[in-house]
């Protein structure tokens, strides 16, 4: 805890002496100040519910989306075709290189707020899901076949269960189990 309350001391120093324009950076008690205010009169609290709200529904919604990608993808190779492409040009986008075509899309409102959520977490999932769907152990694969399991037996009780430890690392959960590596 030393290294950051000297930090603020420091900045607070340079802001007393005059070093740091106080319009651009103003002093820890400034802020202190501000916080306070905005606690006390409830903004702060709306606007992290706002915020949280936006983020709430920018998971759900990347998480289907991802989700539902990666197993069109990782399931048949004409899905894979229409979809690997263009969740990898999505990947090589900074996602904020997409704001200003949202704001010209959908205008200043929540909606691109909450799209851009959306599009930063379904590419992750994606693009785990999909790696993890597609490198299944072949092993596993070669002994249900050899129970006499059928395509859908084998996306049900294969493919998908062998596509969890990429799942939660496209969520940024890491492995579920600690014992995976």
């Amino acid at each position: 805890m030393l290294g950051p309350i000297l930090l603020i001391g420091l900045w607070q120093l340079l802001s007393m002496t005059g070093a740091f324009n106080e319009r651009t950076v103003p002093p820890p008690s400034r802020v202190v100040r501000a916080a306070y205010q905005l606690i006390a009169d409830g903004s702060l609290q709306e606007h992290i519910s706002t915020s949280l709200l936006r983020v709430g529904y920018g998971l759900a919604f990347g998480i289907a989306l991802g989700l539902g990608l990666a197993l069109i993808a990782g399931l048949s190779r004409v899905g894979e075709n229409f979809v690997d492409a263009n969740m990898e040009v999505l990947n090589a986008i900074p996602n904020f290189a997409l704001v200003p075509l949202l704001i010209v899309w959908f205008g200043i409102s929540e909606v691109p707020k909450i799209l851009l959520i959306t599009i930063a977490v379904a590419v992750s999932i994606y693009i785990n899901t999909f790696s993890a769907i597609r490198s299944v152990d072949s092993g596993l694969v070669e002994a249900a076949r050899s129970f006499g399991a059928g395509r859908a037996e084998m996306i049900y009780r294969v493919i998908l269960p062998g596509r969890y430890p990429g799942f939660w690392w496209g969520c940024g959960w890491g492995s579920p189990h600690p014992g995976w590596r």
